[in-house]
C-alpha cells in the first residue's frame, strides 16, 4: 500500500560532487609561501624541469670538453707545423 505524500526513495549515489580546481595559478614572485604550497601539493611538477636542467649542463659539459681538445688539438698543431719547418730551414716570415 503506498502513501499518498510518501517522497520516492532516493538512489544513493556513491559518486562525489566534482569540484574544479583551477588549472593555474599566478603567484607573485616574491610570495615565497605561495610558491611553496604549490610546489607542496604538486611536487611531481619540478621532475621535468630537474631534467631539463641536468640534460643542458650535460650538454654544456660535453661542449666545453669539445671546445678545449679543439683548442689544444689546434695548439698542438701550430705548434708542430713550426717546428717542422723550422728543422727543414724555411721558418715563417
Amino acid at each position: 500500500m503506498k502513501h499518498r505524500n510518501a517522497k520516492p526513495a532516493r538512489k544513493s549515489s556513491s559518486t562525489k560532487p566534482v569540484v574544479k580546481k583551477p588549472a593555474l595559478r599566478v603567484v607573485d614572485r616574491s610570495n615565497t609561501a605561495a610558491i611553496r604550497g604549490c610546489l607542496a601539493e604538486r611536487g611531481d611538477l619540478l621532475t621535468p624541469l630537474l631534467e631539463l636542467i641536468v640534460n643542458a649542463k650535460a650538454s654544456i659539459d660535453e661542449l666545453m670538453t669539445d671546445a678545449a681538445r679543439g683548442m689544444v688539438e689546434q695548439q698542438a698543431s701550430g705548434s708542430g707545423l713550426l717546428l717542422s719547418q723550422q728543422a727543414s730551414g724555411s721558418g715563417l716570415l
